[in-house]
């Protein structure tokens, strides 16, 4: 039987404590390896976060690295007009509303990046998940991937969440690295490989040189 899938019109709507609590130690992270990995300028500085509607990071990379353009994709309707009413004030934003399995864009993004979006699919369907990234990405380009994955922390930390009923992502499946490797390497060079062990529910965080 399938899980039950995830609301993410809610999630949007209402942000989940657990996920504000930990958001600014992904968030630093992930500026760390935008700044230390950003692409030369021949490739340009084109950011796509995917899965990034009603983003959480956009605001602080903005601010601290002041993209040229930014582009978020999701299929959540919901989430993309959240997104466009919030920052309707900004040059260079733009947000797509589509299924990534099914978008046509191609190596258009020197930067695409997404946090916590692979683990929501199957094995086959996170590969796809995965291609997706680089094949909307230039070559010379960035790819950031991050995900939670399976430690004997996330899964403390995960079965008593659901056992005070406070699990809301049903149909997230933490991901190990031995899954995701072999994909990574079809396309680019891993950069940088970081736990972060400071979050109870233990993530990856991938940065990745595109072929």
């Amino acid at each position: 039987m399938d899980p039950e899938k995830t609301d993410w019109t809610s999630y949007y709507s209402k942000k989940y404590q657990i996920t504000s609590i930990t958001r600014e130690i992904t968030q630093k992270h992930l500026i760390q390896l935008l700044e230390t990995y950003k692409p030369s300028e021949e490739v340009g500085e084109e950011y796509l976060e995917i899965g990034g509607a009603s983003s959480c990071f956009f605001n602080t990379i903005f601010n601290k690295l002041s993209p040229k353009n930014y582009t978020i994709i999701d299929n959540n309707t919901y989430g993309v007009e959240k997104f466009l009413e919030d920052n309707k004030d900004l040059g260079g934003i733009k947000a797509i509303n589509a299924d990534i399995f099914n978008c046509e864009l191609a190596n258009k993004y020197s930067i695409v990046f997404s946090i916590g979006l692979i683990e929501h699919f199957c094995k086959e369907n996170s590969a796809k998940a995965i291609e997706a990234h680089f094949r909307m990405c230039k070559s010379g380009g960035l790819v950031i991937i991050g995900f939670p994955t399976p430690t004997t922390q996330y899964l403390f930390t995960r079965r008593l969440m659901e056992i005070c009923k406070l699990w809301k992502f049903f149909d997230e499946r933490p991901v190990r690295s031995s899954e995701v490797e072999p994909v990574f390497l079809k396309y680019g060079t891993i950069l940088e490989k970081r736990l972060l062990r400071q979050l109870p529910l233990t993530q990856l965080l991938y940065a990745i040189r595109t072929n």
